[in-house]
């Protein structure tokens, strides 16, 4: 039977909060290198900045990373457009019943949704996801409970 001392507990929940302070921070920078270059906003694109970037990730890194001169051959990540982002954005909040959103307020989102920046889209998408994720969570507990209801007692375990 082995023993672990106090010690190592101590040193193993302190590597842990460092390692976890340190991609805390490498994600905040991620988030910044997202505002600034054109990039598709997924893990894969995180692991390849911190494989070439080292362990730590810096907006000096990324830039030398990005430039076409300095990129390294191996350095492929998924690009993306601010047209490309604005369609997906328009295909999340298109309606077609058009009860939440008529075809006027669409053009006009579109339009709105043009004049801003790479960040400002990112976090919209963020929003519109967040809440989706919500009502799809709200919906399925009323579903849930509605169906429990229903159900034979065998099978609500009384």
């Amino acid at each position: 039977m082995s023993t672990i001392s106090y010690e190592a507990k101590v040193r193993e929940q302190e590597a842990t909060r460092k390692a976890a302070a340190l991609d805390a921070k490498n994600r905040a920078v991620f988030e910044y290198i997202l505002a600034k270059y054109p990039i598709k906003e997924h893990e894969a694109n995180y692991q390849m900045f911190l494989k070439f970037a080292g362990t730590v990730l810096t907006m000096e890194s990324a830039d030398y990373l990005m430039n076409p001169k300095t990129r390294p051959e191996d350095f492929q990540v998924d690009m993306t457009t601010r047209q490309a982002l604005i369609e997906e954005l328009v295909e999340m909040l298109l309606d077609p019943t058009e009860r939440r959103m008529t075809a006027h307020d669409l053009h006009t989102r579109t339009v709105q949704l043009a004049r801003k920046t790479l960040a400002e889209l990112r976090a919209y998408r963020r929003s519109l996801t967040f809440k989706a994720r919500a009502r799809h969570g709200r919906i399925r507990s009323r579903l849930s409970k509605h169906a429990a209801q229903f159900c034979a007692p065998e099978v609500r375990g009384l």
